[in-house]
């Protein structure tokens, strides 16, 4: 018929036949089998079967009328620009079964399909494998009118359009149920279940390309709309958190992140119960009120427990910390008092920070837009205890005195990078230098660090999180310890050289402590402490011999005491042994920084006393004859010793009104007036063979250790001699410690400006102030103000000059 120019009749006539018996085949086969409004599951199956073997049989066919007509594909087809035969035959099946205009086969196969669809979704088992027959078909057939470029299927115009309209109906319904019905953990569950059922419902008998569409209806109404009702349900993420449902926190984390709203609103939480925390360890520990919450009621209770939970319960149940650990006093505080506690305030912010990284590996895959929002909270609330420098300085003190022995290495150095890391959220940095070397001068002087391999470690750590510069003098400090470890074994060589003369044989029994001060001609001197010990007729004085820029204690004026004359004798051999050896310097002896050994002998035992200098001053000026035992009035004390009267004061209030009471004081009454008088304890007895007596603080009442919170100055080590742990600073010393730091910040924001300047030349007020706020940011936060008012004092003294056109600009003179 090709050759007899017959082919668009072949063509043609095919298409009919094909089309007659695709519409008698509908009669028959389709049609009955038409499944009701609310069809049974039989019927519904009985229907998309006769469908679909229709479907087969007519590929099958057409698959052979194709190969007949191949000849026909090849010639006429081309040229007339016709559909192959095999795809006329398909569009002759949509047009003529699909598309019947007699039966409603599509609007039918559309809702069978969504009806089963509906089915599975409210747990019926359906035939999979027959319904993914019937979406291939729907995917081969062409759809009406579409491009050969577009390609377009029957399943992408008129399925795929109806099955996410309902799906969408369907989960809008499914949000509104599940919110009323469900916890958090449930919600998660359930929308994790229909995402994986949506997923296995795509690779079974959807298309590829309907998997993202279908998910993002599923993420959308489930999850995006939703997430801040998920987070703060009373089963939200607070209650995962303290009830420690990992897996679930981790659900939530996952499934919150497939939406854009999800985890910028989970960090958000997070980062405010984080700060709740934060701020019961503050209240409970370093008596801060918690600050407003912002908002009302509603926004507390979202970052709350659904139960109420005090501030000690919520940092007990966090860390195990005990909030009342630390605390001067053993008896339990009252319920209303705020318990101030340095050591368990660290710990605190420890727990709180380990217990959120273990958090941040388990459940937030390490996600660094999580940790840098955790790290910003507990920064936060570190921030809001003004006293945190002096709180983590403590803590240290503590724990390298006394809390790392016994520990094995590893142990040792995990401490170290936790505390570490609570130093790196401290903002005022400088304010922490401070105090750290305040109290690790009183670990070094008085010998009471655990470990000196570890004093340096933390030192290494501390340089590299803020350079050379931050540690120098550290360094400097332990320098020193070691010179004069040097110095003193060269003073007992030189002693011995010359032979011990001049000596009393009554002060074989004493040991003295004092200080030494050494320093060039040009420059302020350093602070040293000495301690002696008594062997043969003369004592042994041991000195340490310290740099007065790396320590932080300034010299005395003049000398305020006048020592027993076989001590002068040893203290003025030591100066004329150091002045041997380093000419041009100049000593100062540090009266109140030493420590003494005395051999006591009383009627009940002989005692080895541990006092401070003043006390051994005391007892050997005016108590070493103890055959008269004639009272001595404070007024004779305080000519023949010239201590200063408040320490004196103080003195005699360790030895007389203390633990152990080595002189008795007349008159009753735990202050020492000008009128007492004072007599030696001739019966006094103690099981202890050595025993220490602790120096009263200036405050009054309670032993301090050496320096704390109750010595006399809050600029040095100074204070007493005894060793206990440092505690915190008085309001008065602590505002006397902020006037100084602020006026050396003073000397570091010109300096600042200076070196800004002077590689800028010429530059902008703004753009100064804020390079100078960004160099001093590692070691604390410039007031804007002060930085102008510095930028004042240095045009005044000539540094730089405004610019005679622009005030706003500043130059640099060389």
């Amino acid at each position: 018929m090709c050759l007899q120019k017959g082919s668009d009749q072949l063509y043609q006539g095919t298409r009919s036949v094909i089309a007659d018996f695709l519409a008698a085949s509908t009669d028959a086969r389709i049609a009955p089998a038409f499944p009701a409004a609310a069809p049974q599951q039989s019927d519904a199956e009985r229907f998309l079967r006769q469908l679909l073997q229709l479907w087969s049989d007519h590929t099958v066919c057409l698959c052979m009328v194709r190969d007949i007509l191949m000849y026909l594909d090849r010639t006429h087809v081309k040229t007339a620009g016709l559909p192959p035969v095999y795809d006329m035959g398909m569009e002759t099946f949509r047009e003529t079964v699909i598309h019947s205009k007699k039966h409603a086969v599509q609007s039918a196969l559309v809702s069978t399909v969504l009806h089963q669809i509906l089915l599975e979704r409210d747990g019926e088992a359906v035939d999979r494998l027959l319904l993914r027959g019937i979406t291939e078909m729907m995917m081969m057939l062409p759809a009406a009118g579409a491009s050969a470029r577009l390609r377009q299927s029957l399943y992408d115009t008129s399925f795929e359009r109806a099955f996410l309209d309902a799906s969408e109906t369907f989960y809008a319904r499914e949000s509104e149920i599940l919110l009323k019905e469900c916890n958090a953990i449930d919600f998660l569950k359930r929308a994790e279940k229909r995402l994986e059922e949506e997923d296995q419902r795509v690779e079974h008998y959807l298309a590829p390309a309907t998997g993202a569409k279908i998910r993002a209806i599923v993420e959308s109404h489930l999850l995006q709309g939703n997430v801040t009702s998920i987070i703060e349900m009373d089963s939200g993420l607070v209650s995962l958190i303290n009830n420690d449902r990992l897996d679930d926190l981790s659900r939530m984390y996952r499934l919150l992140g497939r939406v854009p709203n999800g985890h910028p609103a989970l960090r958000a939480a997070l980062a405010k119960f984080v700060k709740s925390l934060g701020a019961a360890v503050n209240e409970s520990l370093a008596a801060i009120p918690a600050p407003p919450t912002e908002g009302s009621d509603d926004a507390t209770a979202s970052a709350s427990p659904s139960r109420p939970v005090s501030a000690s319960a919520a940092v007990a149940s966090m860390s195990g910390v005990d909030p009342s650990a630390g605390s001067s006093s053993s008896a339990p505080a009252p319920t209303t008092a705020k318990v101030v506690s340095p050591i368990a305030w660290v710990e605190g912010m420890i727990a709180l920070k380990d217990r959120f990284d273990a958090l941040l590996d388990r459940c937030f895959m390490r996600d660094k837009s999580f940790q840098n929002e955790i790290n910003a909270a507990i920064e936060v609330s570190i921030a809001l205890n003004p006293k945190s420098p002096e709180f983590l300085s403590l803590f240290l003190d503590e724990n390298l005195r006394k809390g790392i022995k016994g520990k094995p290495e590893e142990e040792v150095e995990a401490f170290l990078d936790k505390a570490i890391a609570i130093f790196r959220f401290v903002r005022e940095k400088d304010v922490f230098e401070r105090y750290y070397k305040q109290h690790l001068a009183k670990r070094l002087l008085y010998g009471r660090s655990a470990s000196e391999d570890t004093e340096k470690s933390i030192i290494t750590k501390l340089k590299v999180e803020c350079g050379y510069q931050f540690i120098s003098r550290l360094e400097g400090m332990f320098k020193d310890m070691s010179i004069s470890v040097d110095l003193s074994a060269g003073f007992r060589t030189f002693v011995r050289s010359r032979g011990a003369d001049g000596s009393d044989d009554r002060a074989a029994d004493d040991e003295a402590g004092l200080a030494v001060e050494d320093g060039d001609k040009d420059t302020a001197s350093a602070a040293a402490l000495a301690t002696a010990a008594s062997h043969g007729a003369m004592p042994e004085l041991f000195v340490h011999t310290l740099t007065n820029t790396f320590w932080p204690m300034s010299a005395p004026t003049a000398t305020t005491c006048h020592f027993p004359a076989e001590i002068a004798a040893v203290m003025a051999q030591f100066q004329r042994f150091y002045m041997s050896r380093h000419s041009g310097r100049r000593l100062a002896w540090m009266q109140h920084m030493g420590t003494a050994d005395i051999r006591a002998h009383f009627e009940r035992g002989r005692k080895e006393l541990s006092v401070s200098t003043f006390a051994m001053v005391v007892l050997l000026k005016a108590f070493n004859d103890m055959s008269s035992n004639e009272p001595v009035s404070f007024e004779t004390l305080l000519a023949e010793t010239e201590i200063p009267e408040s320490d004196l004061r103080r003195t005699l209030q360790s030895l007389a009104l203390g633990k152990y009471r080595v002189l008795i004081k007349a008159s009753k009454g735990k202050d020492v007036l000008a009128s007492d008088t004072f007599t030696v304890n001739t019966q006094f007895a103690s099981p202890l063979s050595k025993i220490k007596i602790l120096t009263v603080a200036a405050s009054g009442g309670a032993a301090s250790g050496a320096g704390g919170a109750g010595s006399s100055s809050g600029a040095g080590v100074g204070g007493s001699s005894s060793s206990v742990a440092n505690t915190l600073e008085t309001d008065a010393e602590r505002s006397e410690t902020l006037d100084k730091i602020n006026e050396h910040r003073k000397h570091q924001i010109e300096a600042a400006i200076v070196r800004v300047m002077k590689a800028r030349r010429v530059m902008r007020h703004s753009e100064l102030v804020a390079e100078v706020i960004s160099q001093l940011a590692p070691r604390f936060s410039p007031d804007p103000v002060v930085v102008k008012r510095r930028i004042e004092g240095l045009i005044e003294r000539e540094y730089m000059e405004r610019d005679s056109e622009n005030r706003q600009m500043y130059r640099y003179l060389a």
